[in-house]
């Protein structure tokens, strides 16, 4: 699920992105698992909460779950088609939290004036321009004794599928040589393995540190099926100027038939830390 840098351009941010599609059968697919995530969270009812990055509004759902009338959700994010699609999300919730939707880069967080007893970043730290800045800025509207949450991921290993070793092993050196043709900044895409040290370099705390492995077997439910698709499908076309095609087409006809085996398998990876700012 490869994200849209930040700045990539203003005319990216009113655009639906890209990896749209591979996101949403993933939290129709994990949505247990991601709510599990959610409900370990240190929270209680009446909490001023901000989801920054929030895309489609996926997060705040779960967050809103958590929280009641005296509560109160903001969803942040630079991308303007993003929440719009938010908003229309959050009428299907039928909850009586008082939510907000900003149009804001992480950068100008703090203008807004506002701090929150709970600050929660899923799936985006990476997409920032530069991610231990990114967490001062979200460190920045923590109330004092309030937390910053971030879920995160490791490129290389997020995804483990039961494909020989010697094919994950080009697999995955193709792909960190196309991350790092498409960014200055290629460190990033395994941001899930630093998360302690850049939440010290952030001037954070950290309170609590965990892997979280999401297991599959056959039969998978459609929205999984969908969403090994699209995880495939994008990577098969990220690595392909890096490796040769008859290597590429084998690995395509190998992963068609493991698929079909009734062993198949996958396991997800995310990584969840929680901290607070040194100086409280």
């Amino acid at each position: 699920m490869k994200k849209i840098e930040q700045n990539e351009g203003a005319t990216k941010a009113k655009e639906i992105p890209d990896y749209e599609t591979a996101l949403k059968f993933f939290h129709a697919g994990f949505k247990s698992e991601l709510r599990w995530v959610v409900q370990s969270l240190p929270m209680h009812s009446r909490m001023h909460v901000a989801d920054v990055g929030c895309g489609d509004g996926f997060f705040c759902q779960l967050l809103a779950e958590r929280l009641e009338g005296e509560g109160t959700l903001t969803g942040f994010d630079v991308n303007a088609a993003y929440l719009e699609k938010a908003r229309k999300y959050a009428g299907d919730w039928k909850s009586e939290v008082k939510t907000f939707w900003v149009e804001t880069d992480v950068a100008s967080l703090e203008k807004n004036k506002t701090e929150f007893d709970l600050v929660w970043c899923a799936q985006s730290l990476f997409s920032f321009p530069e991610p231990v800045e990114a967490l001062r800025q979200m460190a920045a509207i923590v109330k004092t004794g309030g937390t910053l949450a971030v879920l995160e991921n490791d490129t290389m290993h997020q995804m483990r599928l039961p494909w020989p070793v010697e094919t994950e092993l080009q697999i995955r050196l193709a792909e960190y040589r196309a991350l790092c043709a498409a960014s200055a900044h290629p460190q990033k895409y395994y941001v899930g393995r630093r998360l302690p040290q850049l939440f010290a370099d952030a001037g954070l705390e950290t309170l609590s540190f965990r892997t979280q492995a999401i297991d599959r077997l056959p039969p998978f439910s459609k929205e999984v099926d969908k969403f090994v698709d699209k995880y495939l499908e994008e990577l098969y076309a990220r690595i392909a100027p890096y490796v040769k095609s008859s290597f590429l087409e084998e690995t395509q006809e190998a992963m068609s038939l493991l698929r079909r085996s009734p062993q198949f398998n996958l396991c997800w990876t995310n990584v969840l830390i929680r901290g607070r700012p040194s100086s409280q």
